[in-house]
């Protein structure tokens, strides 16, 4: 592939996964505005509000990565690039540091969103009770031990957050059907591990170009979304 040729179907998920992301933030807002509730009543909310600021950051900063491109290319791709087109892919490798930031602000920010659920539904205040270098990459440009230390603690804390309410659920009062459905609304988290899971292979593989991670950072993104914001949408 030449160089300079636009990976457009990755920008075009990445552009679909945020604002799917966006709408479900915006939904379950609205929702709560409906209902007669402050958006900031609860801490899950607050930290679903605060997502919105690393999301949109993440869109802005991602496009200019797969728009500019990075150094992760072969020798080859490297002698065909002039000056301008050098000086692009420095600015796409400096910039794809700061999306690994927002990327990870985003998810924690849906981990603590549904920490703050849970410590709701774990209440036992009446309040709660109705509810349930330059080009040419270096070996640590590749960013191996970062990433697979945030996929392995982003798998690691979503099984927390799957096993944690489960026994609040098994205990409770609800009828079976009502039980069967909340432990299938956070057994959702299993979408989440299994599209890091899938990364993995992405991230290991030294031929992957930034995109590709891209591509499936972005795809994390809206799965966790969906996930953190299904026990309140099905409310």
């Amino acid at each position: 592939m030449h160089p300079l040729k636009r990976d457009w179907p990755t920008l075009i998920v990445t552009y679909i996964s945020a604002f799917l992301s966006l709408t479900f933030i915006a939904i379950r807002l609205i929702c709560r505005r409906i209902r007669g509730e402050r958006y900031w009543s609860f801490h899950d909310d607050m930290w679903m509000g605060i997502s919105v600021f690393p999301l949109i950051f993440r869109l802005g900063l991602i496009h200019v990565v797969i728009v500019y491109g990075t150094n992760s290319l072969s020798v080859e791709m490297l002698q065909a690039l002039n000056e301008g087109e050098k000086e692009e892919r420095i600015l796409g490798s400096k910039v794809v540091l700061a999306t690994r930031i927002t990327y990870a602000a985003f998810l924690w920010c849906m981990k603590a969103c549904i920490l703050a659920f849970l410590s709701r539904l774990m209440s036992a205040e009446p309040k709660y009770a109705r509810a349930i270098r330059v080009i040419g990459a270096a070996s640590c440009a590749e960013a191996f031990g970062q990433l697979i230390t945030m996929g392995v603690l982003n798998i690691v804390t979503d099984i927390v957050l799957i096993i944690l309410p489960l026994p609040l659920i098994f205990k409770s009062r609800l009828p079976l059907l009502r039980k069967a459905q909340l432990s299938l609304l956070f057994m959702l988290s299993f979408a989440v591990i299994i599209v890091t899971v899938s990364r993995m292979p992405v991230i290991l593989d030294s031929t992957t170009m930034q995109n590709s991670r891209s591509l499936w950072a972005s795809i994390e993104i809206l799965v966790s979304c969906v996930v953190a914001n299904a026990p309140i949408l099905n409310n």
